[in-house]
C-alpha cells in the first residue's frame, strides 16, 4: 500500500498538471519519474501504460485497489464525467492531507501518556536497588509500548476495534472528534462527487477507523435503504452529536449535503486541533509534577 504522504503529494501534483492543460499520459509519465516512492512509482507506470492503451483514468486506477480506494476511483470518475478532473483531484488531495494531519494530532495525544508512563516506570526501576533483577520488567514495558504503537498504525477495511473507548475522558473525546472529522469529510466529498448516499455511507464507514462509528454508520445506511431520511437515519444510530444531525438535515433540505458535511468536518478538525493542544499542555504540566514527586520519593527513600 502506498504511503499516504506520497499519495497525497502525487494527487496534488496531478491536479496541478491537469489544470495546466498537460495531457494525462505526459503528466503521469513525468510524475512517475519524480520519485513518488518505488511502490507508488511502479503503480503510476502501470496506470500510464493502461492510459496509453486507451483506458480511461478511473478504470486504470481501479486496477490497483491497494493503492487507490473505491472513493478515490469514484471521485476521479466523477471528474472525468463532468470535465472537472483537476478540481476533483484537488479535493482528494485536500482530503488525504486533512486525514493525515488530524490522525497525527490524535496520535500525539495518545502516545504522550505512554511515554510518560514508561519514563516514570523505567526511572523508578533503574534507580531502585536490584537493577539487574528488574531489567526484564523495563524491557517488557518498552516492548508493550512498542506493540501498542504498532497496533495504532494497523487498519483494516472493517475496523475491528476502537483505538480508545469513545467514552474515555479527554482521550476518547479527542479520538471521537477525529473520527467524525474523517467520516464527514469523506462523506462530503463522496456525495459532492455524485456517489449515491448509501454507497457514500459505506465508503465513509470503512475509512472511519472506529468499530463503534462503523456500526453506527451502517445502521444509518440500513435505515436509509428502508426509506428514512438522512436526519432520521443519523438519529436512529444513536452515535452522532446533535450538531452533526442538525447540519446534515439542513444540507438534505437545501440540496447541499456535501457542502454541509464538509463544513462539519472543518469544524471538527479545528476542534481536534484545539483539544490536542489543551491535552498536551495538561500532560506536560502533569509530567513535571510526576517527575518532581518521583525524585522526592527517591531522595526520601535514601535518607
Amino acid at each position: 500500500m502506498a504511503d499516504s504522504v506520497a499519495l497525497a503529494a502525487f494527487t496534488r501534483q496531478l491536479a496541478t498538471a491537469v489544470g495546466s492543460g498537460l495531457p494525462l499520459v505526459q503528466a503521469l509519465t513525468l510524475l512517475g519519474k519524480e520519485g513518488s516512492g518505488r511502490e507508488l512509482g511502479d503503480v503510476v507506470s502501470a496506470v500510464t501504460a493502461d492510459l496509453a492503451g486507451g483506458t480511461d483514468l478511473s478504470s486504470a486506477l481501479g486496477q490497483h485497489p491497494d493503492t487507490f480506494s473505491n472513493l478515490y476511483v469514484e471521485v476521479v470518475a466523477a471528474g472525468e464525467a463532468t470535465g472537472q478532473l483537476d478540481t476533483m483531484l484537488l479535493a482528494l488531495a485536500n482530503m488525504l492531507e486533512k486525514h493525515r494531519a488530524t490522525a497525527l494530532r490524535v496520535k500525539s495525544v495518545l502516545i504522550y501518556p505512554g511515554f510518560l508512563l514508561a519514563f516514570t516506570a523505567l526511572t523508578a526501576i533503574v534507580t531502585a536497588p536490584g537493577v539487574a533483577q528488574k531489567l526484564a520488567v523495563a524491557t517488557a514495558i518498552v516492548v508493550a509500548i512498542g506493540f501498542g504503537m504498532r497496533r495504532m498504525r494497523q487498519r483494516s477495511a472493517v475496523p475491528q476495534h476502537d483505538i480508545v473507548p469513545l467514552w474515555t475522558p479527554v482521550f476518547g473525546t479527542v479520538y471521537k472528534k477525529s473520527v467524525l472529522a474523517r467520516v464527514t469529510r469523506t462523506l462530503g466529498l463522496a456525495v459532492s462527487a455524485g456517489i449515491p448516499l448509501v454507497d457514500a455511507l459505506g465508503i465513509a464507514a470503512r475509512v472511519s477507523g472506529s468499530r463503534t462509528i462503523y456500526r453506527a454508520i451502517m445502521r444509518s445506511r440500513g435505515l436509509i435503504l428502508r426509506g428514512e431520511t438522512l436526519e432520521a437515519a443519523l438519529k436512529g444510530a444513536n452515535a452522532f452529536p446533535p450538531m452533526v444531525v442538525a447540519m446534515a438535515a439542513t444540507g438534505e433540505q437545501t440540496g447541499h449535503i456535501g457542502e454541509m458535511l464538509t463544513k462539519i468536518a472543518e469544524y471538527y478538525e479545528q476542534d481536534v486541533d484545539m483539544a490536542v493542544k489543551a491535552a498536551i499542555s495538561v500532560m506536560q504540566h502533569a509530567s513535571i509534577v510526576i517527575a518532581a514527586g518521583l525524585v522526592l520519593i527517591l531522595v526520601l527513600g535514601r535518607l
